[in-house]
């Protein structure tokens, strides 16, 4: 023979009360109502008692039966669900207010479509800065117009600026860095991005559209790539991935940082962006 366990035997007596209970209230007021009636105009001492019994099992007991199984039932449903939404918003804002980490690096072909989502909220301005950039350039290159250059486009027609910032091909600081990180090929990947970025500029300059594309070189020492969104603006937003010594630029983790929920950590990147920028030569 099973053996009930103590929440199944509750869980099976909630279940019964709430199917009978509505039933024992409506039996209850019936019969006290029944019964005051049937003592009206009775002037005897057991017509009186059973007048005041009605009463009472009409009044005292079935009308805060009926309140207690319907209508407060209701009100704490109601308090239940709202303070249900208000935990759920507060631990929306709890999760948001953290800079969101891809820890195993530069987002895949898949995700494509979620950092186009991120680069569509540009109102004004989109920069970038990296080394060689050629998965960037690859893009235009190799994935479907609708992927990607048509995204850019778009944002120009809307009158949104980029600016793209490669390390000079011809610095010395791109050479000792191409030898420390063991990559003979690096400074003719940087030509090679520039050769297609230079030729994406030019076109995209011909169309007329609102925004400008430019290019820039700098010659400072590459401390990672930055991607930001309306740095001015409130809405500002980037993503942040810091070079490691020997590992790979695409396996580097990247960060998703808003300027919304961290003012301050935000701002530390948009000033390493306008150093950089205000050294950088425009092509």
């Amino acid at each position: 023979m099973t053996r009930t366990s103590p929440d199944e035997f509750k869980a099976s007596l909630e279940r019964i009360l709430k199917r009978y209970q509505g039933a024992i209230a409506i039996i209850l007021f019936i019969i006290g109502l029944g019964l005051r009636i049937l003592a009206i105009d009775k002037t005897d001492a057991f017509w009186k008692i059973t007048g005041d019994l009605g009463t009472f099992l009409a009044a005292a007991i079935a009308i805060p039966f009926i309140y207690e199984s319907s209508i407060r039932a209701v009100d704490r449903q109601i308090f239940l669900s709202d303070l249900e939404n208000t935990l759920e918003k507060k631990l929306t804002t709890t999760q948001t207010s953290s800079p969101r980490v891809y820890e195993i690096g530069r987002l895949p072909l898949q995700q494509m479509q979620q950092k186009v989502a991120f680069l569509q909220e540009a109102k004004r301005e989109v920069v970038q800065i990296g080394v060689a950039l050629s998965s960037f350039t690859s893009y235009f290159e190799q994935r479907p117009f609708s992927e990607c250059k048509q995204p850019v486009m778009e944002l120009l027609q809307r009158g949104v600026n980029f600016k793209i910032l490669i390390l000079d091909p011809d610095s010395e600081i791109a050479k000792n860095y191409a030898n420390d990180r063991e990559e003979p090929n690096l400074v003719n990947k940087i030509r090679q991005s520039l050769v297609t970025l230079s030729r994406l500029r030019d076109e995209l300059r011909a169309a007329s559209l609102p925004g400008s594309f430019e290019l820039y070189l700098y010659s400072h020492f590459p401390y990672g790539n930055v991607i930001m969104v309306d740095p001015e603006e409130e809405s500002g937003c980037a993503f942040i991935s810091h070079y490691l010594h020997g590992t790979k630029r695409a396996d580097t983790p990247v960060f998703e940082v808003y300027k919304s929920s961290n003012p301050i950590l935000f701002e530390k990147y948009r000033y390493f962006l306008i150093n950089i920028l205000g050294d950088s030569r425009k092509l």
